[in-house]
């Protein structure tokens, strides 16, 4: 494209159209960024959670289980370390979960910025 001092009118005007959308195009990817960090950081607040409940959980059953060394069988407690265990598992796939979308989210944060650093030709 020539030089602005010798475009004409229709050149100067479709410059600026293109030049309006890669903005509109680059807020928008930074507004898409914006969004997907505050999700990550949901996902770290529900780690947190998680990660806590787990602990507790854990603390609970080596006390069980502390309970029963003392015991030569297995008493009443031996099903609440069952239950407990469970528990722990069902917590371990939440942990794994939100493991799994902070890698997604990640990914999804990495490709807006390549969008906006190379003028919308990254991403999809």
């Amino acid at each position: 494209m020539p030089p602005p001092s010798k475009q004409t009118p229709y050149e100067r005007a479709q410059a600026k159209l293109a030049l309006r959308a890669e903005r509109q195009q680059q807020a928008q990817a930074k507004y898409e960024i914006a969004l997907l960090q505050a999700e990550r950081h949901s996902v770290v607040a529900a780690l947190k959670r998680i990660t806590g409940h787990q602990k507790r959980l854990v603390e609970s059953l080596e006390h069980i289980e502390a309970e029963n060394e003392g015991w030569q069988t297995p008493n009443a407690n031996l099903e609440q370390m069952y239950r407990l265990r469970d528990q722990i598992e069902q917590v371990e796939k939440q942990a794994n979960e939100c493991h799994r979308r902070w890698d997604e989210l990640g990914e999804e944060i990495e490709e807006k910025h390549v969008e906006i650093a190379f003028g919308g030709i990254g991403g999809d």
